[in-house]
């Protein structure tokens, strides 16, 4: 048992309670100095990794900056000296990351002009459907789009009025060589560059984006009118995110949705 887990054990979670998406949310507060210290020791040789929020830690780290300034420099450890953070193994079970999915606003090409545009980087697979075989039908395209995903990069697309849904697969010759950079061989960088900028080539379309983690929403956004077109991906590794760090790289913008998470304001950092 670890050594948080031995100090928090037979002991009540003083917060315990379900959120409103069913799941169960504890916190145990481990006030034990010397617990502390191991704790701080044994973490202290370890990597440690931004997986979410590198904008919130330099917004901590420019503060604290300005706040030392304005105090001349003082000794000792001070609120602005600290930022609240979760730590959690990379290889915990629990930990999923999900894939954050693009869906446009603004007016996207036909599907013939789709085809033409993206034939020669993908092999595209059609998913007809009508309305009365339209949920059986997402269901076997979702699942292609995984299955296939764990060996190639494939995307998914949906265009608002059109009845079927499509796999983009990428061609052999076309995937990134094995000296790319660990950036640019993540599937939300090839869609960006291969898909979102062939659809969607002026930044005032691609600020018009709206994105989610959840595959039916993406999909029901285009179905309902909300959307012009669903540009869906598969997750990103864990293991991709660590490589992309070690190679001193940032993840591209909206690229993980790591879950479940905490709720916001459990924690306080009490600012002086």
């Amino acid at each position: 048992m670890g050594l948080l887990e031995q100090a928090i054990k037979g002991e009540p979670a003083p917060i315990d309670f379900r959120d409103d998406a069913g799941f169960r949310q504890q916190l145990w507060a481990v006030m034990d100095p010397a617990v502390l210290k191991h704790t701080i020791d044994a973490l202290h040789s370890k990597p440690l990794f931004i997986a979410d929020g590198h904008h919130r830690y330099e917004t901590a780290l420019n503060y604290q900056k300005l706040r030392r300034q304005q105090a001349g420099s003082p000794a000792g450890l001070h609120s602005y000296d600290c930022v609240l953070m979760l730590l959690t193994a990379l290889e915990d079970p629990g930990l999923t990351v999900l894939p954050t999915h693009r869906v446009t606003t603004t007016t996207l090409p036909s599907y013939d002009r789709v085809q033409s545009l993206l034939g020669a980087t993908f092999h595209l697979k059609e998913f007809p459907f009508t309305g009365a075989t339209q949920a059986a039908t997402r269901a076997k395209f979702i699942e292609a789009m995984r299955t296939n995903g764990r060996m190639v990069p494939v995307f998914g697309l949906a265009l608002k009025g059109d009845s079927r849904y499509v796999t983009l697969s990428m061609k052999p010759a076309h995937r990134p060589p094995a000296q790319a950079s660990p950036r640019a061989k993540l599937d939300v960088s090839l869609l960006q560059q291969l898909v979102v900028t062939t659809l969607c080539p002026s930044q005032e379309e691609q600020e018009a984006i709206l994105y989610t983690k959840d595959d039916h929403e993406a999909l029901d956004w285009v179905a309902k009118g909300t959307g012009t077109g669903a540009l869906l991906l598969n997750a990103t590794r864990v293991s991709e995110v660590q490589a992309v760090a070690m190679a001193g790289e940032r993840m591209p913008y909206k690229s993980t949705y790591f879950f479940p998470k905490p709720l916001t304001g459990l924690v306080v950092n009490v600012m002086e």
